[in-house]
């Protein structure tokens, strides 16, 4: 029984690391996510301005 008992404890230990592993990796994958969303969307943005622009000089010709 007391094999049993170790083996249940090894498999416990090794499911919560694989999920601590899993964390690890995650969390900086979210966050440079988020950054690469905000510098695509501040991109975007000034690429929208400057096309507002530029079609604005256009209707004044």
């Amino acid at each position: 029984m007391a094999r049993q008992d170790m083996m249940n404890q090894l498999m416990t230990m090794q499911k919560e690391l694989q999920k601590q592993m899993t964390m690890m990796v995650t969390v900086p994958i979210t966050k440079e996510g988020k950054q690469l969303e905000a510098a695509l969307g501040r991109s975007m943005e000034e690429a929208v301005m400057a096309n507002n622009l530029l079609c604005g000089l256009g209707f004044k010709k």
